[in-house]
């Protein structure tokens, strides 16, 4: 609500449907309404339009607002007037065109001055519309400003409100501890309030929260109050996004008895309540849940109905799974062509879905920095002043002493300017090296996920190519087709090609399927000694020295041997013909073992150094290699709980250090 409702403004948030009811008796006969006698006609028809959206009535929401326009007199003021356009415009995204009510509130928002009150209530549904639409390091920005606003101005319902938004654009960034803080905020703040319908919606946002972050238990149990909650206040517009998440729930946990009626119940409640967008969502979701259950042929119309509908477009971020599903379904029937054009498609909004989320990222970066700088000013200020304060009240007891304290206070300034400046400074650079030292973490992370949602649908793809391959090597007569067998070779050895580069950017992204157990150094060592001299083949010779013989760490074998078999080609390629390369197994910190490979190879530069363990990085030449093998075992370092460190100096070799965790001793 954009403006003060009186009395009312209670009464609708602890039960919504009653005070609807007696709003509209109350009208019809036209007494004033009770509680606020003061309210204008106008007034009381904003106010029964703004609680109709909420119970996702939106034809009666609309005729009241029409009344309400109608209704506007002299005395009714600018806010009540910007109050019933900013509704107008959030019931065109309800009745699903999003990006049209984006654009007009904007608009909308250009009116509106800058001193407004209820300015802040435009902004926050401004960053809405703008995480609806994909827009989400704009989003990011309105609903941090509005929510530090209302933080300020001490309106705390509308910082909830604007938190709760937030935390859903932080989540599909991947900042899900931030995310939960807010829904977490948002519950504690109305528990025992009896406001059903707030409380619900805090649970949604908590749940949404913990089901994008991958932790279904904690999710189903908010969204199955939220759905209560939401249920027993009549809020049906707010209602059919908790069924939208639920039904992506059983379909992330891969319970398809479950999910059916979960999903066809969010659909028929998205089409009562007229929400194209979540109708067409809900189609999707259920194509794919048809390619789960191995029905592609179903799938597939669903399938393209939610993608190419052209009212209630899908949201670019839920398209892409939808993409995927349909590749498969395709691939499944023989339309090998648009499987690859979905693919193609899946990969292009990845790529796009990354992007828009480093932008989101570095504007959740930067909001915080002004923050922070905002707050050590504050900090400086009431310093500055205090010790104003102070010397003013000294100033008083030293009369007798003028000249000589005023001496004394002139140094104590410069000192004190001397020492702030100081402070700045530091303050400063410390402030620029912790942000780009985020923001090259945030790349690699953004760049990890991508690496690995790529490497997935990448295996899927191999998958299907050798699949296909050995179906045709074992049809009867194919050994009769000239060149049939050489190029089912040369498909078997790019789909083997495939599958490793793929294993690379698993390990990178650190999503590779590990099982760790108990390794023995000595013995594991001496058992591949074969394997690991000839990854050096004879460019140069491998010396084993294990300096701790009863070294055990906790690993994924195959992974370890993986990782040794990258780091030797390495020293392989770096070192003169002859040369010897070490692999050494050495004591370290506690509750940590260091495997060791040290050339004496050409070594990198301090440029090249930087740069090392970062994916598809490398100095070979064009078509020489990926550029994935370092980055593969820092992946696979990380993901055992240890580290990789490098130590390299140009013509002086390079010393490349794996520390992995000791298994405890019994």
């Amino acid at each position: 609500m954009a403006n003060e409702d009186g009395p009312w403004t209670e009464r609708v948030l602890r039960d919504p449907l009653a005070a609807a009811r007696s709003l509209q008796r109350e009208i019809a006969e036209g007494r004033p309404a009770a509680p606020d006698p003061a309210l204008s006609p106008a007034h009381r028809l904003a106010l029964l339009a703004d609680i109709q959206g909420e119970l996702g009535q939106f034809d009666a929401a609309s005729r009241s607002l029409a009344g309400a326009r109608a209704a506007l007199q002299p005395g009714d003021g600018r806010s009540l007037r910007d109050r019933i356009e900013s509704h107008r415009i959030m019931l065109v995204e309800a009745l699903g065109d999003a990006r049209r009510a984006a654009q007009q509130m904007e608009a909308h928002l250009a009116t509106i001055p800058d001193e407004a009150p209820h300015r802040l209530c435009a902004l926050v549904d401004r960053g809405y519309l703008r995480f609806r639409i994909d827009q989400t390091a704009a989003a990011i920005e309105d609903l941090i400003q509005a929510y530090e606003a209302a933080s300020t101005a001490g309106r705390v319902r509308w910082r909830i409100y604007a938190g709760n938004i937030l935390g859903a654009a932080y989540s599909v960034i991947g900042l899900h501890e931030d995310a939960w803080r807010f829904g977490d905020e948002a519950v504690r703040h109305f528990q025992g309030s009896g406001r059903g319908q707030e409380l619900g919606d805090a649970y949604f946002r908590r749940g949404n929260a913990s089901l994008n972050a991958g932790e279904l238990v904690a999710a189903e149990r908010d969204l199955r109050l939220a759905a209560q909650l939401l249920g027993d206040a009549g809020a049906a517009s707010r209602l059919v996004f908790v069924q939208d998440r639920l039904c992506q729930l059983h379909v992330l946990a891969n319970r398809p008895d479950e999910a059916r009626p979960v999903c066809e119940g969010a659909l028929r409640a998205a089409r009562a309540g007229g929400r194209r967008d979540i109708e067409n969502l809900e189609t999707g979701r259920l194509g794919e849940l048809e390619v789960q259950l191995g029905r592609h042929a179903s799938a597939l119309p669903l399938l393209t109905h939610a993608l190419e509908a052209r009212s209630g477009v899908v949201s670019q971020r839920l398209r892409s799974p939808m993409y995927m599903a349909r590749a498969a379904a395709r691939a499944h029937l023989g339309d090998w062509r648009g499987a690859f054009e979905d693919a193609q498609e899946r990969i292009r909004l990845l790529e796009e879905d990354a992007r828009s989320g480093n932008a989101a990222r570095l504007a959740v970066l930067n909001a915080r920095f002004q923050a922070e700088r905002r707050e050590s000013e504050l900090q400086r200020r009431q310093a500055a002043l205090q010790r104003a304060r102070a010397e003013a009240a000294q100033e008083k007891v030293r009369v007798g002493a003028a000249e000589r304290m005023r001496d004394l206070v002139v140094a104590g300034s410069v000192l004190a300017l001397l020492a702030l400046a100081a402070t700045t400074f530091f303050w400063q650079r410390q402030a620029r090296t912790e942000a780009a030292r985020r923001a090259t973490q945030e790349r690699l992370d953004a760049l990890a996920r991508l690496s690995g949602g790529v490497a997935h649908e990448f295996n899927n793809l191999m998958t299907i190519v050798l699949q296909a391959s050995g179906l045709l090597r074992r049809r009867s007569g194919i050994d009769g087709v000239p060149g049939a067998v050489d190029l089912l070779g040369e498909i078997d050895e790019a789909g083997q090609t495939g599958a490793r580069i793929t294993s690379q950017m698993l390990g990178f992204s650190r999503q590779q399927s590990v099982v760790p157990e108990p390794v023995h150094l000595q013995s594991w060592l001496a058992a591949r000694r074969p394997l690991l001299a000839r990854a050096l083949g004879e460019q140069a010779r491998l010396v084993i020295d294990v300096g701790s013989p009863g070294a055990v760490v906790r690993c994924d074998p195959s992974q370890l041997a993986a990782a040794l078999v990258n780091l030797l080609a390495n020293a392989r390629d770096a070192s003169r013909p002859g040369a010897e390369v070490h692999l050494g197994v050495e004591a370290h910190d506690p509750g940590l073992v260091r495997i060791v490979v040290r050339d004496a190879g050409a070594g990198m530069s301090p440029e090249v150094l930087a740069h090392a363990k970062e994916p598809f990085f490398s100095t070979r030449e064009v078509g020489s290699g990926a550029g994935l093998g370092l980055s593969m075992v820092h992946g696979f370092a990380l993901q055992s709980g240890g580290r990789l460190e490098i130590e390299s100096t140009p013509g002086a070799g390079t010393t490349v250090s794996l520390s992995l965790p000791a298994f405890p001793e019994k």
